[in-house]
């Protein structure tokens, strides 16, 4: 809710003379973040609600924001009130500080033959910052979280989802940050996806993909 509040504002503060002129806006975040999206994210992404139908929510929308009108339907302003709390499975998103997934990280090194195994599919050993690890832990001590999780995604698309009113892809240098990305491939490496299905509370590695 935070980060949303923090993009209404940036927008909002745009004068609609600059908006008019503007074909792309470029968005920087972090890397080892992720957001944990609800199977409505993707429609409440694309329409948002319809504020002006509920008085109250309308009437709550201008004052936070300064607005004289009704915020419109759509993802324009309003944004924490437009995806909060339905879009989200978990309302706390870890982030790179966070050093509590030792357990996960030795698990998967484990698992692979070592951190140079680890290091050698995936760009780095295991890090308790890295969004695999997060996923996993997640799993184990917010089951009813995890089982509502259609999708996650770094702070670095999480963003972009955003503005783009669709759930936007993991970007590939950003996937190597999650000790499940491969440096060779492109893509999900899959040792490290049976790796992470493995751990307790994930589900198998199909429902650990399916979540990427």
């Amino acid at each position: 809710a935070m980060w949303l509040d923090g993009l209404d504002a940036a927008l909002d503060a745009l004068p609609k003379s600059l908006l008019q002129d503007v074909d792309g806006i470029s968005f920087s975040g972090q890397q080892h973040g992720s957001v944990y999206w609800s199977a409505a994210a993707r429609e409440l992404l694309q329409n948002g609600p319809a504020p002006d139908a509920d008085p109250a929510v309308a009437a709550a929308l201008s004052a936070r924001l300064g607005r004289d009108a009704v915020v419109p339907p759509g993802l324009r302003g309003g944004l924490r009130e437009a995806l909060c709390p339905a879009a989200f499975a978990l309302a706390d998103s870890p982030i790179w500080a966070d050093a509590s997934t030792r357990e996960q990280c030795d698990a998967l090194e484990d698992a692979l033959g070592g951190p140079g195994a680890v290091a050698a599919a995936t760009g780095s050993r295991a890090y308790e910052r890295f969004t695999g690890h997060q996923m996993a832990a997640v799993a184990e001590r917010f089951p009813a979280s995890w089982a509502e999780t259609a999708t996650v995604s770094l702070v670095s698309a999480f963003g972009p989802s955003v503005l783009a009113g669709a759930v936007a892809p993991v970007d590939a240098s950003d996937s190597t940050g999650t000790n499940v990305g491969s440096l060779t491939s492109r893509a999900w490496d899959d040792a490290c996806v049976e790796a992470f299905g493995n751990m307790p509370g994930v589900g198998g590695a199909a429902a650990f993909r399916t979540r990427l």
